[in-house]
Order: structure tokens, then sequence, then C-alpha cells
């Protein structure tokens, strides 16, 4: 994980990307009048953003995986890393988290 901090094009991609879906799923999933004050807004950009740079932390280690060594470890992170990437991993885990699965678990 050193490497993904130093001149990594994943980090700057995770770092964009933490804007980008930060602020654009405000605009894309809530509707107008359901927006509401300067804490909802800080709280929506950091938790679709980190959901992004999640994402893209997860496809760095697929791709710094050697191929001959995948496990179950490698599908979730491509399952993590696509939910980030493509904005839904916010939705995903509150959805899960909503679910009757975890309800019964506890």
């Amino acid at each position: 994980m050193e490497k993904f901090f130093t001149s990594n094009p994943f980090l700057w991609l995770a770092i964009v990307f933490f804007f980008v879906h930060g602020i654009v799923s405000i605009f894309r999933f809530v509707k107008k009048d359901e927006r509401g004050n300067a804490i909802w807004w800080i709280h929506q950009i950091f938790f679709n953003g980190t959901g992004a740079f999640i994402g893209w932390v997860a496809l760095y280690y697929i791709f710094q995986s050697k191929i001959n060594k995948i496990g179950i470890q490698h599908f979730i992170a491509l399952l993590i890393g696509f939910l980030g990437v493509t904005g839904y991993l916010p939705f995903a885990v509150m959805s899960l988290l909503k679910s009757d699965i975890v309800k019964k678990i506890r």
C-alpha cells in the first residue's frame, strides 16, 4: 500500500473521483427540495466521495496482485472496486445495513 501514495495514477484518480462522485451524486440522486443545509452537503460529499476513493483503492489492490494467486479476497475487492468507481458503494452499504439479513444477525 505504500506505493499507492507515491506518484501513482490510481491516487490521482481516487482524489479526482472523490470530488466528482461526492458532488455529482447529490445532483443526480437527491431531489432539489430534499437537499439540506451546509452540514448535510459536507456529509454527502464526504460519504459519496469516500465510496469512490475506496473503489479506486480496491482496484489498485487488484492491479497490484499476482495473477497466479487469485482468491476470494480479489473477487470481493473487484466488487467493492466496481461499486465504488461507479458511485454505488454508499448506496449498497446503506441498503445492506437496512436489510433484513443484518437485522437477523443482530
